[in-house]
């Protein structure tokens, strides 16, 4: 995959800048047969960015069709799996970041299906925010509304809220490695298919990751242990 992209960028006062940038997804699947080189084209990316210094908080706004790689939140792949980010690589909707010097928040709008004959409506509502309580330990949470909702020719709703808390441990400067962090978090579900099931149901389960990294080489292990989700 490439993505190619070209924008312009005017800083209208100080500490404020607004840029517009145009884009377009060029992927080849190994083993894939191309048709014609138009296959090669994927979705076109463009979007509105602003960028404004507000003293000791930063701003920054996305808006139209833009990366997914621009969201910087910590998100558990129970969230958004590795196939999920590089298939949909892109975000059409909105995303606001927040950042302090201790502390980082973000919240954004994916609008997936536009309702249509045989398209179901289909957006989710994402969050996430990490706030450094001492400097080896932060605490932060990710959460996402998911709805999946009808098309014209299929009914039935079903509602997927996901809820993570967690508490993350850095010991990287204490031994000096390039990353040595152990994440402690709780899966939360809350789920409910308007038409087959009967009223919510609330899997869970708490979610434990490891990682340790030095030259850029490192090892990660996540373990999950709960219900059904």
């Amino acid at each position: 995959r490439l993505t190619p992209s070209i924008g312009l960028a005017v800083e209208k006062e100080r500490g404020t800048r607004h840029s517009i940038v145009a884009g377009i997804d060029v992927m080849k699947d190994f083993g894939a047969q191309m048709a014609a080189p138009k296959e090669l084209l994927r979705e076109p990316t463009l979007y509105y960015r602003l960028e404004k210094d507000c003293g000791k908080m930063d701003l920054e706004l996305y808006a139209g069709v833009f990366p997914r790689k621009k969201s910087e939140g910590k998100y558990s792949e129970a969230f958004f799996s590795d196939s999920l980010k590089f298939y949909d690589n892109n975000l059409e909707g909105v995303m606001l970041q927040i950042r302090r010097p201790k502390a980082s928040f973000e919240v954004a709008c994916d609008w997936m299906g536009q309702y249509g004959p045989d398209r179901r409506e289909k957006f989710m509502v994402f969050s996430a925010g990490e706030g450094e309580i001492l400097p080896f330990m932060s605490l932060g949470y990710a959460a996402y509304l998911y709805h999946f909702a009808n098309s014209y020719t299929q009914k039935g709703v079903v509602d997927n809220i996901l809820l993570n808390p967690y508490l993350e441990f850095n010991f990287a400067d204490a031994i000096g490695l390039q990353c040595l962090n152990v994440r402690l978090g709780w899966l939360q579900g809350l789920q409910n298919d308007r038409v087959h099931g009967n009223g919510y149901v609330f899997p869970s389960g708490g979610e434990v990751d490891l990682g340790i990294m030095n030259w850029n080489v490192g090892v990660r292990n996540r373990l999950f242990c709960g219900t059904d989700m």
